[in-house]
């Protein structure tokens, strides 16, 4: 029995979906950037995700497109949080918006880690 409490998937209009189909979209974005997390891998996340943000969509102040946004950066959501984690200002704080403000490869992502 697949139980899919939780999960869910935002498709390119916004709209969430749920169930064992969200379930395997999710997944199949996630494999997209499974692999092991040396500079190249965040290097590419850090520029996937400025590439999004410099989309319309997330300039916006709409919930659509907020969505939308929210969207194209699933596949990638877990590695996003480690940056978020490793900056922010305490180890008991956490900011959703770190990763946003990035703009080179994150050499001092080990440092911050330690």
């Amino acid at each position: 029995m697949l139980i899919c409490h939780g999960y869910f998937w935002i498709d390119k209009n916004g709209d969430a979906q749920s169930g064992p189909a969200a379930v395997a979209r999710l997944q199949a974005a996630r494999r997209e950037w499974s692999g092991y997390l040396d500079e190249t891998a965040i290097c590419r996340v850090i520029a996937e995700n400025r590439r999004i943000e410099s989309m319309p969509e997330a300039k916006s102040t709409v919930l659509r497109d907020s969505q939308i946004t929210y969207g194209r950066k699933q596949g990638l959501m877990e590695i996003r949080d480690l940056l978020n984690q490793s900056y922010a200002a305490d180890v008991r704080d956490y900011d959703y918006y770190p990763a946003d403000s990035l703009t080179d490869c994150c050499r001092s992502l080990w440092k911050n880690t330690l």
